[in-house]
């Protein structure tokens, strides 16, 4: 049994007429009294009648624990600037003091007004968090870099549109093909999936150095350096096609529901799980690859010869456990392969094929040594590696660079002065399009967000965001998953049982709306923006039922994150406000009627 404690506090506002209420959870008001100033109290009520100082005494009982559900606190209830605090935390020594309110609480022994409390503080040289910020120099991204955590992650290589993506580890030394989040799995190992490593150099001792870059700080090519005492490996990587030229009309694209359900915490629907599985065949049977190039260049920077060392890639369960599945390097091709003769990898040394799949190779000053991996995305025929063999890789860069530039060269231009951030303006728009699939040239896009499927919620930045770099089309067809995945009640949802994505989206195509004022649009998708409006009204009426009076009354309950709270949440009916509002907003032009319904909701 927790111990009960009697505790006299004193609330003292600076000034203004408070007017309100006192509510103690797990515990009793005892009593109260107006210690200073002009007004009354009448037990759990309070109301100051002037603007001078008002200061209300309180007694409470309640429980002594320190932490933990059971914990006395008192709620002091006003039309305005409400709050509450525990009755443990309430202290003459370190008085509650809410300068935004212009309210002090604190013992009742403590007999200072709020503006000596407030000048003790500023003597002490306490500041609250905002005004520390407020008071040091203006911040910028390489000072604040010194402060965090140093992170690193894997780097993400693909093509737009196409779910047949690599994962580059943080140190360049493995790879891993995926379709989006799932690992790809091959039956010439059982089914299995695992990453390919790469060995560069002498291996890894106590120290590293390591730098990662995109090239011109902006476009999917990682480019790399890594030292190795007086041997210099630079490391360059993209992913192209395996045969055609790498333009815009060669990159058909991954069907959006294929993507979708290889995405993490995806939702697809009875009806969608068969369309899926009809155009599955299609989408895992091409004809032709996407390939990461790598390309390894040592230089001996030493004054006398050394050794530049290399180890091509082999499919590994890690260091200690070995070989993944049974394979075999063939010296006379380059080619890594395996018991079926599918070729996984294949390397070239100075241009000819790589002899054997690890070398030591010795360079003179200045001299260089240039390995050339080429990395289906899955293992290929022998016949189809014979003719990668001859790809260039200086071309295929070329292409790549042309690729990704026409996409910049068609998005608003943006200039800041932090040349980071400036960078990862265009740095991030490509990466946003490398992982939104869909088929080309017109059908819908799946704007997946990190290893996870379309959120109506989390989407939406990246959706704006194309929006407001002039991607347009982009963006609507981006739009049009979350209306081609529509339930036939109008229900939206499509990742992990969340509940909010109806109304986000509605809002989400009022942005896009306030961005294109395209009203042949708006008629054509205005059936499904009503069916959604009429699920989210339905939905409100349920909860005009009368035990939710002071409890919801009219609130949209639901789980909104990842955790299954089905609560009334700010973000569930927040969404759902923004999204009615904004379809007033779109139907002003082309259905008048139905605009004005919506605003009055």
């Amino acid at each position: 049994m927790s111990l009960i404690v009697k505790k006299e506090i004193s609330i003292a506002w600076k000034s203004g007429t408070p007017v309100g209420t006192i509510r103690v959870l797990d515990g009793t008001l005892v009593s109260s009294r107006v210690e200073e100033g002009s007004g009354s109290t009448n037990h759990n009520a309070f109301n100051g009648d002037n603007s001078e100082h008002f200061r209300i005494a309180i007694t409470v009982e309640g429980t002594a624990k320190q932490y933990g559900k059971g914990s006395t606190i008192v709620h002091i209830n006003t039309a305005k600037d409400g709050f509450s605090f525990f009755l443990r935390d309430v202290s003459s020594t370190f008085p509650i003091l809410i300068e935004e309110y212009g309210v002090l609480v604190t013992e009742s022994s403590d007999r200072r007004s709020f503006d000596q409390v407030k000048k003790a503080n500023r003597l002490k040289g306490t500041l609250s968090r905002l005004q520390q910020i407020a008071s040091e120099p203006e911040e910028d991204f390489e000072t604040a870099t010194q402060h965090v955590r140093e992170m690193a992650g894997p780097t993400w290589l693909g093509l737009s549109r196409d779910m047949r993506i690599f994962c580059i580890g943080e140190r360049l030394d493995w790879i891993e093909p995926r379709f989006h989040y799932i690992k790809v799995p091959l039956p010439e190992a059982n089914g299995q999936a695992f990453k390919y490593e790469l060995v560069i150099g002498q291996g890894w001792g106590p120290t590293e150095r390591i730098e990662r870059r995109l090239e011109d700080g902006t476009l999917p090519i990682l480019r790399g350096l890594i030292f190795d005492n007086e041997i210099e490996y630079s490391y360059t990587a993209f992913v192209s096609l395996e045969k055609s030229p790498l333009t815009k009309e060669t990159v058909s694209g991954t069907d959006y529901l294929v993507a979708d359900a290889h995405a993490r915490g995806n939702m697809l629907t009875a009806e969608q799980q068969a369309r899926y599985q009809s155009v599955l065949p299609d989408e895992m049977n091409k004809t032709e690859e996407t390939i990461l190039f790598v390309r390894v260049t040592a230089r001996n920077t030493a004054l006398v010869p050394r050794y530049a060392f290399f180890r091509t890639f082999w499919p590994s369960k890690g260091i200690a456990e070995g070989s993944a599945a049974p394979w075999s390097f063939e010296s006379a091709t380059g080619f890594s392969k395996y018991s079926n003769d599918d070729v996984f990898v294949v390397s070239k040394l100075n241009g000819e094929p790589l002899s054997q799949e690890e070398v030591a190779i010795l360079l003179k000053p200045q001299d260089t040594a240039t390995l050339d991996i080429s990395f289906p995305h899955r293992p290929i025929s022998r016949e189809r590696a014979l003719a990668l063999r001859h790809a260039d890789f200086d071309e295929r860069h070329a292409e790549v660079k042309n690729y990704w530039n026409a996409k910049l060269e068609r998005a608003a231009r943006i200039q800041l002065p932090e040349k980071r951030i400036d960078e990862m303006i265009r740095a991030g728009l490509l990466h946003l399009d490398l992982i939104t699939y869909g088929r080309e040239p017109n059908e819908a896009l799946a704007a997946t967000i990190g290893n996870y499927s379309p959120i109506g919620s989390e989407s939406a930045p990246i959706i704006q965001f194309f929006d407001s770099m002039g991607w347009h089309d982009i963006a609507r067809r981006s739009l049009y998953y979350f209306l081609e995945k529509q339930h036939s009640d109008g229900f939206i949802q499509n990742f992990n049982n969340y509940m909010l994505e109806t109304g986000a989206v509605l809002w989400c195509i009022g942005e896009h709306y306030r961005y294109t004022r395209d009203d042949e649009w708006i008629r054509k998708i205005t059936p499904k923006i009503l069916k959604s409006c009429e699920f989210l009204l339905r939905w409100r009426e349920r909860n005009l039922s009368e035990e939710l009076q002071g409890r919801g009354y009219g609130m949209l309950d639901g789980k909104t994150a990842d955790p299954d709270d089905p609560f009334r949440s700010f973000m569930l009916n927040g969404y759902t406000y923004l999204g009615l509002s904004r379809v007033g907003e779109m139907l002003e032009r082309t259905n008048p009627s139905e605009a004005h319904k919506w605003k009055q909701q």
